[in-house]
């Protein structure tokens, strides 16, 4: 096998972690509001910050996360561990968030969502920062770093179509057990069986790339480095700065207002009919991530053949075509038209899912020449920092903007007004944010000819000794 291939065999059964990260990020985020602000009444706002201080509490531990995964030594690696814990604990709070007690009040529910969403996002910290940087760190080649993410995206979005029928899910007799609910919404019921189903999937998703994964033996050799030494590293490596910016600052223009397609298909295109815009839901959550699979291939082959900075070109141009499109396709005249924006969001995601962590490796290769070790577990988890605050704000975000619509859950249907602003939102909000991404982009200084000599200068040079003292680098 040439140098830098891995089994195929590896590269599944690290993708799989994809499972757990991908029902415990999309989860939540599609069924907090649905459940707790229309089924329960609680108000998005609150709702908004319940889910936003947790992560934002959380993106703080990343780091910490990061830096003591790195310094781990273990017979186990140093990732491994973490990724056994972490998916134990993902699975078991997944099930708690959906189950507090009916006839509490809505402060007493809010209150028990937020805790349990501490709770929730920590466990995902724990798992999903050693679990990324172990797939960073599986292999140095330029393309095959590619390949590996392709692989964690592709169960991602196999995932992703049982995902997008949760919410659908909730209201089946089989998991209400034709309970009406409190309030007239039996999903509120339902959803508790189809969470613990669904933490039983995570916990048999987050073993596999325990039992199947292995790290550099080198790497649990090198030296160690404390948090601040660690940190200042990091945060002054402008490559890193550019690459997690542009990535967020995209993926903030699609999930700010991704929720918001429930709710105009809910009120807008349904006109009022919640379980009918849930299997439209599903049935866009099937081309969503149908699309993303057949996607998939093709990305991979066009950054073997243009380079990663030209597939998030691509990437950036999807995702305005979706956008766009939307304005047209959301519609009562043809409900099925739904579905089409989402066939144009499918590889636009999918681009920047895949190059994010490749470039990553790519940032971490230029790191190692400069500092002279390997720190994946510091840059996934700096990476994953960016992104949860970030996407704190945009939790909140999601809840004033649905104030400033004029969103009433209490109410049978909705102003055209508010439904008018929801559209407008839902289109040029995510346009003017891909304008951003890609001017940053552009900047991006490691492409596939400099990641190419920053590979052949590290393979040039002299190994360096390595260290098995306990000793921190502390300067």
């Amino acid at each position: 096998m040439p140098p830098g291939k891995l089994p195929l065999a590896k590269k599944i059964g690290w993708g799989v972690g994809g499972l757990v990260e991908n029902f415990m990020s999309n989860g939540i985020v599609l069924l907090a509001l649905p459940i707790f602000n229309i089924g329960l009444g609680v108000n998005a706002v609150w709702l908004g910050w319940a889910l936003a201080l947790p992560r934002l509490i959380d993106a703080f531990l990343d780091p910490v996360i990061g830096n003591i995964s790195d310094n781990t030594r273990s017979r186990w690696g140093r990732r491994r561990p973490y990724v056994f814990i972490g998916g134990m604990a993902c699975a078991l709070f997944f099930a708690l968030v959906w189950l507090p007690p009916l006839g509490w009040s809505q402060t007493a529910v809010f209150t028990y969502f937020a805790v349990m969403s501490f709770c929730y996002y920590l466990s995902l910290s724990l798992f999903s920062v050693p679990y990324n940087a172990l797939g960073i760190e599986l292999t140095e080649d330029y393309t095959e770093r590619t390949n590996v993410q392709a692989w964690r995206f592709f169960f991602i979005s196999i995932s992703g179509i049982a995902v997008a029928w949760i919410y659908k899910l909730s209201f089946h007799p089989f998991f209400t057990g034709g309970a009406e609910g409190p309030s007239g919404h039996p999903e509120v019921i339902g959803v508790r069986g189809v969470a613990v189903c669904t933490a039983l999937l995570i916990m048999l998703a987050a073993l596999v790339p325990f039992f199947m994964s292995r790290e550099s033996a080198a790497s649990q050799k090198q030296q160690k480095i404390t948090l601040w030494p660690a940190l200042r590293m990091t945060f002054t490596n402008k490559a890193f700065l550019l690459l997690s910016t542009l990535i967020i600052v995209a993926l903030l223009g699609t999930f700010m207002v991704e929720p918001f397609a429930l709710y105009i298909g809910i009120y807008h295109v349904f006109d009022g009919n919640k379980e009918m815009a849930a299997t439209m839901a599903g049935w866009i959550g099937v081309a969503k991530n149908a699309g993303s699979i057949l996607a998939i291939p093709v990305i991979s082959w066009i950054a073997a053949r243009i380079g990663k900075k030209n597939t998030l070109f691509v990437g950036q141009g999807l995702l305005a075509v979706s956008f766009l499109s939307s304005w047209v396709c959301f519609t009562p005249a043809a409900p099925w038209l739904m579905v089409v924006p989402f066939v144009f969001l499918a590889p636009g995601l999918t681009c920047f899912m895949i190059m994010g962590g490749s470039m990553l490796g790519d940032v971490c290769d230029q790191d190692e020449l400069e500092h002279g070790m390997r720190r994946e577990g510091m840059f996934g988890a700096a990476a994953g920092f960016v992104g949860k605050f970030a996407f704190s704000l945009v939790t909140v975000l999601n809840g004033y903007l649905l104030a400033f619509a004029g969103f009433d859950p209490q109410l049978p249907a909705q102003s055209g007004a508010t439904v008018l602003s929801l559209r407008l939102m839902f289109v040029f909000v995510p346009l003017a944010l891909l304008a951003a991404s890609l001017v940053l982009t552009l900047w991006f200084p490691i492409g596939k000819r400099r990641a190419a000599e920053i590979r052949a200068a590290l393979n040039a040079r002299p190994k360096p000794a390595l260290h098995s003292s306990t000793n921190d680098l502390t300067s």
